[in-house]
């Protein structure tokens, strides 16, 4: 490339105008050089002004920035794979039949009658409380990585963001439908079980937030 030893103030504007076209024409090849050969240049990333902000938001983000930061990556990538985990454990027949409690066969006036008592066995339990476990977690880092966001509105059209919320979602669904199950009684546990199960294929949207782990 070509170099000049003289300042810049002692160009005339037509040299002046040759030097800028000429490191107009290098900066392209480069650019061209650069995308043949598959180089992908580093977007800046906007950080938060302050400092405690900044800490906190490295901490979420940028797990190879501190040790403090590495363990909240292990932990997130822990309990996104327990969450995944029982989810699907949660599908296998031989549990799902387990989660719900089995009609009985009772003898009432002279006649054997099926009666479903509704509710849930200690399986339906267990599960629940390792996804209030998770959802906890979940909604911990969401609510922190959004107080320290440089911007919110950013934030909020972010695709994994959005991922993010979706993910939780169904948990929270799955209390209201549990509150309107004990309101109703039997008479509305078929219903309910059937519309959770099927708000509850929503969190296979958890394996997706695993990406953030692994750019």
């Amino acid at each position: 490339f070509f170099f000049v030893s003289s300042p810049i103030s002692e160009f005339n504007p037509k040299q002046n105008r040759k030097s800028n076209n000429l490191i107009s024409f290098r900066d392209e090849v480069l650019k061209r050089y650069r995308k043949q050969e598959g180089y992908v240049e580093e977007i800046p990333i906007e950080k938060p002004a302050n400092h405690l902000q900044r800490v906190v938001w490295e901490a979420f983000e940028c797990p190879e920035s501190s040790n403090v930061a590495r363990v909240v990556a292990v932990v997130s990538i822990v309990m996104i794979t327990i969450s995944i985990a029982s989810f699907i454990i949660e599908t296998l027949p031989s549990i799902r039949s387990e989660m719900v409690a089995q009609p009985i066969t009772v003898l009432i006036n002279g006649t054997y009658q099926h009666i479903h008592p509704g509710g849930e066995t200690r399986y339906f339990w267990i599960f629940f409380i390792i996804e209030t476990i998770c959802v906890t977690w979940f909604c911990f880092e969401l609510i922190s990585r959004f107080v320290v966001a440089p911007s919110k509105c950013a934030f909020i059209k972010n695709g994994p963001n959005i991922i993010d919320v979706v993910s939780i979602v169904p948990y929270f669904l799955q209390l209201i439908g549990l509150f309107f199950q004990k309101k109703d009684g039997v008479s509305g546990f078929s219903s309910t079980l059937t519309v959770l199960r099927i708000v509850r294929l929503v969190r296979v949207f958890r394996i997706f937030k695993l990406s953030r782990h692994f750019k």
